[in-house]
């Protein structure tokens, strides 16, 4: 391919490699092949640039870059619950935390104690946000009346919602939870 002064901008290697002497400008650029798109000697765009595999390069300048940052809030630290649930299930007062995204993914984790009145019984504990369920735990107790620390309940909202949620944990039936039981809740966004 020849540009108005009839000097080479491409050529075809023996192998099918086409090389660029000059600029390169288009709307696309479609590479196929393991090998993805080789720069030598530079490239400069004013879009962006979507790379399935890894680019290295020697040097590099950039004008802007978005990285989106790691944020991480302790909603609820050993939080006591602020009413008896005594049975019937639902949310448990005092733990609930407000948070508003910044447009990332959100991941939330909840640990709890609690207790059942008789055992052996299998029951399930939630994540809450707002009125949905989002994720639930299910756990063998083996005793009566004891208060237990149950595994941590983790859930990833991937909405990338920047409007505010509110989480709340409820407990099946037949779990019970008073004030000597705590809640921890940490939230993430990434």
């Amino acid at each position: 391919m020849n540009n108005s002064a009839n000097t080479n901008l491409f050529t075809v290697g023996k192998t099918g490699d086409i090389v660029a002497t000059g600029s390169v400008s288009g709307t696309n650029l479609l590479t196929t092949g393991s090998q993805g798109l080789q720069i030598k000697n530079g490239v400069s765009t004013n879009a962006s640039i979507n790379q399935a595999g890894a680019i290295s390069c020697t040097s590099l300048s950039i004008n802007s870059l978005l990285i989106r940052q790691y944020k991480e809030v302790v909603a609820l630290n050993q939080t006591a619950a602020t009413g008896n649930i005594t049975g019937g299930g639902g949310a448990v007062g005092g733990w609930s935390y407000s948070y508003t995204g910044s447009g990332g993914h959100i991941k939330i984790s909840i640990s709890i104690t609690c207790y059942v009145a008789t055992a052996p019984l299998i029951k399930s504990w939630y994540i809450y946000k707002d009125s949905a369920q989002a994720a639930s735990g299910t756990f063998y107790f083996n005793y009566a009346n004891v208060h237990t620390a149950l595994p941590i309940l983790t859930f990833i909202d991937t909405t990338r919602s920047t409007t505010a949620a509110t989480w709340t944990v409820q407990v099946q039936s037949n779990i019970y939870v008073d004030t000597n039981d705590r809640c921890t809740m940490t939230i993430a966004e990434f």
